[in-house]
């Protein structure tokens, strides 16, 4: 019967690390989620202004925002960042667009993430 009482306070105490550890990783995930929010307002900020040409014949240019972020810095990273010659450089016809991005960026800080 002791063997018992014990096997169970021991699951208990388990049981309880866990929910505390659960707890911990659920905070630092939320902490994550607010920094990367955050990071990602900051640089649709910075960018605003800055359009990249549309993929479709006569289209308007695209410029950032909350919904297209993701294909929006795509886009940038393919029209800026890579060419034949390797990445980092910048094809001659996207040397504008470049200097434009870099310019609004350049003295944009990236904080420790706070985890």
């Amino acid at each position: 019967m002791l063997r018992l009482k014990t096997d169970i306070s021991a699951m208990e105490a388990h049981l309880r690390q866990g929910e505390k550890e659960t707890q911990q990783i659920t905070q630092r995930s939320n902490n994550l989620n607010e920094y990367y929010e955050s990071l990602r307002n900051n640089v649709i900020t910075l960018l605003e202004h800055v359009r990249i040409p549309n993929g479709t014949a006569g289209g308007p240019p695209e410029k950032m925002g909350h919904d297209n972020f993701d294909s929006y810095l795509s886009r940038l990273q393919t029209l800026c960042g890579s060419g034949v010659d390797g990445p980092g450089y910048c094809d001659e016809n996207n040397r504008p667009l470049y200097e434009t991005v870099k310019s609004a960026l350049q003295d944009f800080t990236v904080l420790p993430t706070p985890i």
